[in-house]
């Protein structure tokens, strides 16, 4: 995982440039472009619960 961290005096937009040149370096947008459509070999049990667990993520951020 690309991480940086804020120098002194550092401003947000210097930061952000600075952490996405860091994200293009390590090549961490082709590995997610690559495996964006990839689909594990998951049982139906492990499914349904990933789906479960989707919802409940979702419900708690529209209540938030």
């Amino acid at each position: 995982m690309a991480q940086v961290e804020r120098k002194d005096k550092e401003s947000l937009e210097r930061l952000i440039s600075r952490f996405r040149r860091v994200v293009i370096r390590k090549g961490v947008l082709k590995q997610v472009r690559r495996s964006r459509y990839f689909s594990e070999n998951l049982s139906k049990e492990m499914k349904r619960r990933k789906a479960i667990f989707r919802e409940k993520r979702r419900k708690l951020a529209i209540e938030r």
